[in-house]
């Protein structure tokens, strides 16, 4: 009982320091033309210099295949370099654009890092020595951010199972987990000041959704064997059943939570839309 009342308390605490319960207005499933749901999903699993994320891909599998069971017309591609994750996003993106009833869905399953609190999605041909090299072979969480303010298509939902920690080149051997940094006891006096991108959001108003595996800083662990990471593994246990959306992520957040004990909780934020009555399920 106290181990449940202690994950209730942590959803409401993330609810209320990242501002995911405000909203400034309702819609429901039935407003949305549910013929128009559009999905890339990006698995990156072979890394070439950087560690191996063996369940990567079969997250990115498994999520393709439960989205495609819930109405949308999902692209998934597995182990893209940078300038192939450049080519897929601008294609989705131009493909949502301008259409105001369509739902435009990003998932990615792969390493993550932090570079002068900028987040990135590593590429799995990243050979980089230096921040400054991380920075111009990967992809910036922000620029994507961007490309879906800027499509001005109805709503977007972001997810993210990779972690993004302050950059420490890692060493041959190091514990498998989402993002560069090799082990827990990693800089953590830079966590407090890593964001995620969404600040930029004040200056726009089409509506956007952000669910990450971890909090800010906090390693994202890839899962045992050949199964699926613990973030995706609660994701695809919520995600097919009809509830409404804000309850979907608690139970998501709180099976993560149980099934790396308390060690992974993640992270989520609203910008304009109140999820209360979406019902992601068709």
């Amino acid at each position: 009982m106290i181990q449940k009342i202690a994950v209730v308390l942590s959803l409401i605490s993330i609810c209320i320091i990242f501002g995911a319960c405000a909203s400034t207005r309702k819609i429901s499933g039935n407003d949305l033309n549910l013929g128009d749901r559009y999905a890339l999903v990006i698995g990156n699993s072979d890394y070439t210099y950087q560690a191996k994320l063996p369940n990567a891909k079969n997250d990115a599998q498994a999520v393709s295949h439960e989205f495609e069971k819930q109405g949308f017309e999902v692209i998934t591609h597995f182990d893209m370099t940078s300038s192939q994750m450049d080519s897929v996003i601008e294609a989705f993106t131009d493909n949502v654009a301008g259409n105001k009833h369509a739902v435009g869905l990003v998932y990615f399953a792969g390493q993550g890092v932090a570079i002068n609190n900028v987040n990135y999605l590593v590429p799995v041909d990243l050979n980089a020595e230096s921040g400054a090299e991380i920075v111009s072979q990967s992809y910036a969480l922000e620029a994507l951010f961007t490309k879906l303010i800027e499509a001005n298509n109805h709503l977007n939902i972001v997810i993210m199972d990779a972690c993004f920690i302050p950059m420490t080149l890692p060493p041959p051997g190091h514990p498998v987990h989402r993002g560069i940094t090799p082990t827990e006891e990693a800089d953590q006096s830079h966590r407090s000041i890593i964001h995620d991108g969404l600040d930029m959001l004040e200056q726009f108003t089409n509506d956007i959704f952000y669910l990450q595996a971890a909090l800010p800083g906090q390693f994202a662990l890839d899962g045992a064997g050949n199964e699926n990471s613990p973030f995706t593994t609660a994701l695809l246990k919520n995600i097919s059943r009809p509830a409404e959306f804000m309850k979907l992520i608690d139970d998501i957040a709180a099976d993560t939570m149980a099934l790396t004990d308390g060690r992974q909780q993640p992270y989520f934020k609203a910008k304009t839309f109140n999820f209360g009555n979406f019902v992601f399920v068709q």
